[in-house]
């Protein structure tokens, strides 16, 4: 798999020097970015990440998927804390939000998300907020069920975040026109 990964990044980076000669910025840009974001998924497997970092990744996952849908995207990060030395496992927030993202994807209506990390108690609180005119309800399900040994799956971020941290870490609202996901940490 490894071979693959770097077959497919050494061909990334050459589009856009491509994208660098045609002077499209933006499209190199996009690309580098895309990379980044592959080589954080495959090189940081089975880790521990300091959240700052996978806040970081999922600021560019954001921004990608808002560049390249024709939905009315919109995300905020709030970050009341700092991050950089609170660890948690590789992929967890970042596997929730792409989940739900890719179940939006083509798909008519509005989406605001909102990613809001702060301290309560010694805590540090990270909250998924997913809103809009879709049946979030049906897609949670849909990511919970959906490859449940998938390293990327929701289930799989599930479990490795409460082995971590304890059960009652991970707390799930799930309704009609949102979608929420609450973490906690230490």
């Amino acid at each position: 798999m490894k071979d693959y990964m770097n077959a497919m990044i050494q061909e990334l980076n050459s589009i856009s020097r491509m994208a660098v000669i045609e002077n499209a910025t933006v499209t190199e840009l996009l690309i580098c970015d895309y990379i980044k974001i592959i080589k954080y998924r495959w090189n940081e497997e089975e880790k521990m990440i300091a959240a700052a970092k996978e806040i970081e990744i999922i600021k560019r996952s954001c921004e990608l998927y808002q560049k390249t849908t024709n939905q009315s995207f919109t995300y905020k990060v709030q970050e009341e804390t700092d991050v950089k030395m609170v660890f948690i496992p590789h992929y967890t927030i970042l596997s929730v939000i792409s989940g739900m993202l890719q179940q939006l994807r083509n798909k008519e209506g509005n989406v605001n998300l909102v990613l809001h990390v702060k301290e309560i108690n010694g805590q540090v609180m990270i909250t998924i907020l997913f809103e809009g005119s879709f049946p979030f309800n049906t897609y949670y399900e849909t990511m919970m069920a959906q490859n449940a040994s998938n390293y990327e799956s929701v289930w799989n971020s599930f479990s490795r975040w409460t082995a971590q941290f304890g059960a009652d870490t991970w707390n799930v609202v799930n309704e009609l026109n949102s979608f929420a996901v609450c973490v906690c940490c230490s």
